[in-house]
């Protein structure tokens, strides 16, 4: 399966960018690194210091991403305290994992089907009482996997350890690969990116030849909020899934996702 030479917009972070640019690029893609947000780690206040330094009370420590297994270690390093390895540890996929075998550290658990959801449903069957849990997130997380946690009596703390913010700076380089070419794939790893680009691209000539494709259904449903799209969701919630759906739409395998529901062969 190849991409034929097509271009790829990658808005992720640059970090994060750089592999996925790797993919397209293997694939006979064109790919463009356009990142429409920043992660920077977020300061380490009174409040995050004492909850790190309880850390090893903790039944499970939860990372919903790699952002957020960089900045955890950030933080206890800076702040000299060790996760002892008897601590319990659940991710929300692979490549989350793989941020933190970096670290010496391995999940115990994650889900087949890589969201918030499949996470918290794992865990709560995996669960008979009550647990201690902290969960590593963004200031834009959603707040699903918290509230369904504490809905189902564990005791959740939640630390906000990294900041994404929307970069306001790249809409002419989004409107320089989109007009005038051949369909653009326009990838979309968050709902945050969804409406960042959105916002870069508010009231500007729009999309003829493009075709979206979103991570997965939260991302989906956040692009469907702002309308009916063309856009493509692989099964296997990744960029590795991405790329794959790509490959299969431009070789005929599947169709765009319309009025809401997959009609793919």
């Amino acid at each position: 399966m190849q991409l034929n030479g097509r271009k790829v917009i990658i808005t992720r972070g640059e970090k994060q960018a750089k592999s996925f640019a790797k993919l397209v690029q293997e694939k006979g893609g064109v790919p463009r690194i356009i990142p429409l947000l920043e992660f920077e780690i977020a300061p380490s206040t009174k409040r995050v210091q004492e909850q790190l330094e309880n850390i090893n009370k903790q039944d499970w420590v939860i990372f919903t991403s790699a952002n957020g297994v960089s900045a955890f270690f950030h933080h206890v390093e800076k702040l000299d305290i060790t996760l002892n390895h008897h601590v319990n540890i659940a991710v929300v996929g692979k490549k989350t994992n793989k941020a933190l075998e970096k670290y010496g550290f391995e999940a115990s658990l994650f889900p087949e089907t890589f969201d918030a959801k499949h996470l918290a449903e794992k865990l709560i069957k995996n669960s008979s009482t009550p647990k201690k849990i902290s969960v590593i997130k963004g200031n834009l997380s959603r707040p699903y996997l918290v509230e369904t946690l504490k809905e189902n009596g564990h005791l959740v703390s939640e630390l906000t350890l990294y900041e994404t913010t929307i970069k306001d700076d790249q809409t002419e380089k989004l409107l320089d690969c989109i007009k005038n070419d051949s369909p653009v794939f326009i990838t979309l790893t968050s709902p945050s990116a969804v409406h960042a680009f959105m916002r870069s691209m508010l009231r500007k000539a729009f999309f003829v030849n493009v075709i979206f494709v979103c991570i997965g259904p939260i991302t989906k449903d956040a692009l469907l909020g702002y309308g009916q799209y063309p856009l493509l969701m692989p099964s296997q919630y990744s960029v590795e899934g991405m790329v794959e759906i790509m490959c299969l739409y431009l070789k005929g395998d599947v169709n765009l996702w319309k009025n809401s529901q997959d009609i793919a062969d």
